[in-house]
């Protein structure tokens, strides 16, 4: 029996859902097929109506080496009665079930892809048009999306919930997500964390100017300023104040406070 050439074509949306190889397993791989050829005990490339759905770097090494592939190795039955949102959902599932290098960043954006998948799939069969709207919000989604989600991967509900909101939080800002990379020790709960006390912080700065107001006593020469103190020392110049009286609350929450007003201190009170 002679084998045919195939060729192969390859889908943007599908390529959208993979995670390229790490560079050491790129040239490992590549130096396998120089040397050894295509070898179908690593697995077939599985195709959907002649898309790649899984072999795409294998593809790509094939093109690079000048390797005709060969219609024995290509498996196009276990995908063929699917739709393409199960084909994407079986492209991450795959992907985070056998790549065995993934960083944990790459593990999260798997979860929340696949969780947006299968809430689209869910409106999907409810949809006689085709046209339908998901609300991809992490605080509205679906328990039954989750709950899939979660067992389809073998991990928690919580965890598929925290990678929704990291995806939203680096899709909406993508420079988070850039420094994630760069700090490796920096985990998907860490960038919620900081993003969240950023995003405090910007709202009390502008509460604060909102409520800022300035009058004087004009008989007594007094200033009084409304605001954060923060805010309002930035005014004040060095060694010029002769006492600092103060009436702070003690929970918790508030317990920073006490650090800023320490180094506001240190500047602006007389020496002595």
């Amino acid at each position: 029996m002679v084998n045919k050439i195939v060729k192969l074509k390859t889908k943007n949306e599908f390529e959208k859902l993979l995670f390229r190889l790490k560079d050491i397993e790129y040239d490992g791989l590549r130096e396998s097929f120089a040397e050894k050829g295509f070898d179908v005990n690593d697995g077939k490339i599985k195709v959907w109506e002649g898309f790649i759905a899984d072999g795409h770097h294998r593809k790509k090494i094939c093109d690079e080496l000048k390797i005709k592939i060969k219609d024995e190795w290509i498996d196009s039955e276990e995908l063929k009665d699917k739709t393409e949102n199960e084909v994407k959902i079986w492209i991450l599932i795959n992907q985070y079930k056998r790549r065995r290098n993934l960083s944990t960043e790459e593990k999260y954006l798997i979860i929340a892809k696949l969780s947006e998948l299968n809430e689209i799939g869910k409106y999907d069969k409810r949809s006689q048009s085709g046209k339908f709207t998901v609300n991809l919000d992490p605080k509205s989604t679906d328990k039954d999306v989750i709950t899939k989600t979660a067992e389809e991967l073998g991990v928690s509900k919580s965890i598929v919930d925290t990678a929704r909101k990291y995806k939203r939080i680096t899709d909406e800002n993508p420079e988070c997500r850039e420094d994630a990379k760069k700090e490796e020790k920096k985990t998907p709960n860490k960038v919620i964390k900081e993003y969240k006390n950023q995003k405090k912080k910007e709202k009390q700065k502008k509460e604060s100017k909102k409520l800022t107001k300035e009058f004087t006593l004009e008989k007594d020469k007094v200033i009084v300023k409304h605001g954060s103190f923060q805010e309002i020392a930035k005014d004040i110049k060095d060694n010029s104040i002769d006492c600092i009286i103060i009436d702070f609350t003690y929970q918790e929450e508030f317990l920073p406070l006490w650090n800023d007003l320490s180094k506001v201190a240190a500047r602006v009170l007389k020496p002595g």
